[in-house]
């Protein structure tokens, strides 16, 4: 009897840790379908002509990276993407023949550079893995096909609601058939917490100067240039001034800090005068 106790404990103990591993397991496995889904949705895959796919991430400190591999006859594409789709890294590689002898192949030639249509499949491809009113780029092309072959390479730094971030990709277009195949960037994610802010403020201008004006004590004062305080000599003259909103009092602070015009509170002035 008591074997026979042991024996069902012991069961109940392996069915009960396999089964949050299934769980796992199957979780992982939704997840991938999902993201797999998402990328060939933004990039309009076609991935037919592949026979093995292989998908899996690691879970980053901030967000979790999924690396999805396609591989066949011809070569193979790898994918990194977040969570959500966002596509990260793209490479297509393509198995080629090994090349005729030079006594049997060509004299080079001076290839067919067509820097405009290598950069509208760069903007076309940036077009689809881009976040659509959040994030842009301006692309620069840095090299071009020559004598030794080459394919177009482009740079660009990543705007957020138009303005500058730390943010850079890089993507290559190939020379024979304007292809892209090879994509990288940045992406917040990975580096830090919290999300793009809204590219609409959060408060109104008339909100902010009633609540400027609630709670400081300001006084007009006027402020001579640097130009103005320089002792006059040779190749210089006597700068202007500007007027400027300055607290009385600043909560929480020994010293006063200046305080720019906004708002309604804007009166700025400058005038130079030089030498006749």
């Amino acid at each position: 009897m008591k074997k026979l106790l042991a024996l069902l404990l012991s069961t109940a103990l392996l069915c009960g840790t396999a089964l949050p591993a299934l769980a796992e397991s199957g979780n992982a496995d939704a997840r991938l379908t999902q993201v797999t889904q998402a990328v060939k949705s933004t990039l309009d895959l076609d991935t037919t002509t592949y026979t093995d796919f292989h998908g899996d991430s690691t879970e980053d400190a901030l967000a979790p990276v999924w690396y999805l591999t396609w591989t066949g006859d011809t070569g193979s594409l790898t994918i990194e993407a977040l969570e959500d789709g966002t596509v990260i890294y793209y490479s297509i590689s393509e198995y080629t023949e090994t090349p005729e002898p030079l006594a049997n192949s060509t004299l080079p030639a001076f290839p067919a550079v067509d820097n405009d249509a290598a950069t509208a499949a760069a903007q076309a491809f940036l077009d689809k893995v881009l976040d659509k009113g959040v994030e842009s780029a301006e692309l620069k092309l840095v090299s071009s096909p020559d004598l030794n072959g080459g394919d177009y390479r482009f740079l660009a730094d990543i705007l957020l609601n138009g303005l500058p971030s730390p943010l850079s990709l890089s993507i290559t277009v190939r020379a024979e058939n304007m292809e892209v195949i090879h994509f990288n960037r940045d992406v917040l994610a990975n580096s830090c917490l919290g999300n793009i802010p809204s590219s609409t403020p959060s408060t109104t201008q008339a909100q902010a100067t009633a609540l400027l004006r609630d709670t400081l004590d300001l006084r007009l004062e006027y402020v001579s240039s640097e130009d103005r305080l320089r002792r006059p000599g040779p190749g210089s003259w006597p700068g202007g001034g500007h007027l400027r909103w300055q607290p009385h009092r600043y909560p929480g602070r020994g010293r006063h800090p200046s305080l720019p015009a906004h708002g309604e509170l804007t009166i700025t002035t400058t005038k130079d005068r030089r030498p006749a």
